[in-house]
């Protein structure tokens, strides 16, 4: 009885070895297999390098930001409101569709259409007036910077600040930034999202799709 008890016992735990094994060869295979969907795209990518200063954070923005086709990421080309809307848009999960009347120049069945409804919806953008979202205009730093500030709201994220971060006054341009904008700015400063450029904040200056990767890269590490 006791040899077959402990033939038992010995059957069992090779029945839960041999488990623990199988899920130990299949449980990293999606994280496997999306490193190489990753490194898939960036290879594919004509118009990025190894040397370039952004190229490190690609990765952490794969699934928000897929670029302009299969195989332009076009780093240095301005950043739209409707990008930028849909960046935010994937970011939450890339579900919900929104209020179809938000824009009266936002139409339906175009490719930003769900993402800049979904965010009016969610008071992430409020338009630049007269009931206009001004898709294709591009997105300036300080717009950026509200938008995202709305969204951290949306989302009740708690960021942590990574690392010691310049001061919103010490920046030489804080007095030209719009009203509006202010508190969004600073708190997009001093939560280290934010880093200025070599002239300062520059509020109103548009940003690249380097840049703003950057931004979100900032954003998605301090969660």
């Amino acid at each position: 009885m006791k040899k077959r008890f402990l033939s038992l016992l010995l059957t069992g735990v090779m029945v839960l070895s041999m488990g623990a094994i199988a899920f130990a060869d299949t449980a990293p295979t999606d994280g496997m297999d999306r490193e190489h969907e990753i490194n898939a795209w960036i290879q594919n990518l004509k118009d990025v390098s190894s040397k370039d200063w952004f190229y490190p954070i690609l990765p952490g923005v794969y699934g928000i930001m897929t670029g302009v086709s299969d195989t332009e990421f076009a780093p240095n080309q301005s950043m739209t409101r409707a990008m930028f809307a849909t960046i935010l848009y994937r970011l939450d999960g890339g579900n919900g569709k929104g209020t179809a009347d938000a824009f009266t120049d936002v139409p339906a069945g175009q490719w930003y259409t769900d993402a800049v409804n979904w965010a009016a919806e969610n008071k992430i953008v409020n338009g630049v007036g007269e009931k206009k979202f001004a898709p294709n205009s591009y997105v300036t730093r300080e717009q950026m910077a509200v938008m995202l500030k709305k969204f951290s709201e949306y989302k009740k994220d708690e960021l942590r600040v990574r690392e010691k971060t310049p001061t919103y006054s010490s920046f030489p341009d804080v007095a030209t930034v719009s009203s509006w904008a202010r508190e969004s700015m600073k708190w997009s400063v001093e939560k280290g999202l934010m880093k200025g450029t070599t002239v300062g904040l520059e509020p109103q200056a548009t940003a690249t799709r380097a840049q703003v990767a950057q931004l979100m890269y900032n954003y998605i590490i301090s969660r």
